[in-house]
């Protein structure tokens, strides 16, 4: 039953933002956040699934999930889930939480890390050889999702971009990611490595540019 609720709470968010705004006022983000470490990785992809409609164009909803300690949650699970599709919406719900001005310095100090170690680092391949199960973590959409929430994390300010400047292997993932891209001539990766590359740039000069969402969807159906 609470894997229909919560995929109901998901497939109505999708396009209602009544229905995010119903789901503030009946509490329910606490709720989906207590269900995020539930044994049971079908409850918790459709929990996640769920908050990552919740929080789209929501700042409330936003800000209850760092009320709520949810952010450590998500945090956690994306430590510990080795399912893809949990992953994707993991980093889709970080994505979506990061663009909230009140929410990035915060962010900037509790996620980058773990976000290089369990994404940047086994997507990118530069430890490629060093841990082999690193390739069954790896999916492009998760990696998008993750450099758009550093490109958002990017326009918070110079405090922030020297936070992602100081995590270890984030930026050499970043570098590592394009070289591959360019050496095995991926034109359809073309446009999302020119983002990265002025990414990383923005991150070594400490010149401020806009957060934004990119071309794709930040919802899930």
């Amino acid at each position: 039953m609470q894997i229909s609720a919560a995929q109901y709470i998901q497939h109505q968010c999708y396009t209602s933002s009544d229905a995010r705004r119903m789901v503030f006022y009946l509490h329910g983000v606490p709720k989906l956040i207590s269900l995020l470490q539930a044994d049971c990785e079908q409850l918790q992809m459709a929990v996640v699934g769920a908050l990552r409609n919740v929080v789209f164009e929501s700042s409330d909803n936003k800000m209850e999930v760092k009320d709520k300690d949810g952010i450590p949650a998500i945090v956690q699970l994306l430590k510990t889930s080795r399912d893809i599709e949990i992953r994707k919406q993991l980093t889709g719900l970080l994505w979506n939480l990061s663009s909230h001005d009140l929410l990035k310095d915060y962010l900037c100090k509790e996620v980058p890390q773990t976000l290089t170690k369990a994404v940047l680092i086994p997507c990118s391949g530069i430890h490629e050889g060093e841990n082999p199960k690193d390739d069954m973590l790896a999916h492009p959409d998760i990696f998008y999702n993750a450099t758009g929430f550093l490109r958002n994390m990017s326009s918070a300010g110079p405090g922030s971009r020297r936070t992602m400047r100081e995590c270890e292997f984030l930026i050499d993932s970043l570098v590592h990611y394009i070289r591959g891209t360019i050496a095995d001539y991926k034109p359809d990766d073309k446009e999302h490595s020119a983002e990265i590359v002025e990414q990383r740039q923005n991150l070594a000069t400490d010149t401020k540019v806009p957060g934004c969402f990119g071309m794709r969807t930040t919802k899930v159906l």
